[in-house]
């Protein structure tokens, strides 16, 4: 997320800005997938809702890019969504009770 805000807060090419993007989509896919494994192994059940809640982050992660790529949001909406409810509500507020409730 930080590198996607550099670059466009630094002004590089669009080509960049959506590589970076990309890149953010990919590495949130791979959080959640991660995120799942770990609490499986650790015998943590994740339940239905927590998969679900992982579904529908990405969905809107990957519509969001989708609808910057073709011109219908400014990028600062997907930060937006990508700050507040990927960042904040989900990983900061969510996951945290994993942690808790494993230790």
């Amino acid at each position: 997320a930080n590198e996607l805000i550099n670059a466009v807060l630094t002004g590089k090419p669009v080509i960049d800005v959506q590589l970076r993007l990309d890149e953010l989509v990919d590495h949130i896919y791979d959080h959640f997938c991660t995120e799942e494994g770990v609490l499986a192994t650790a015998g943590h059940p994740v339940s239905k809702e927590h998969q679900e809640i992982h579904r529908c982050l990405l969905a809107n992660a990957t519509s969001l890019r989708d609808s910057y790529r073709s011109g219908e949001i400014v990028i600062g909406d997907l930060i937006g969504f990508i700050t507040y409810d990927v960042v904040t509500k989900h990983i900061i507020e969510e996951d945290r009770k994993f942690a808790v409730a494993v230790n």
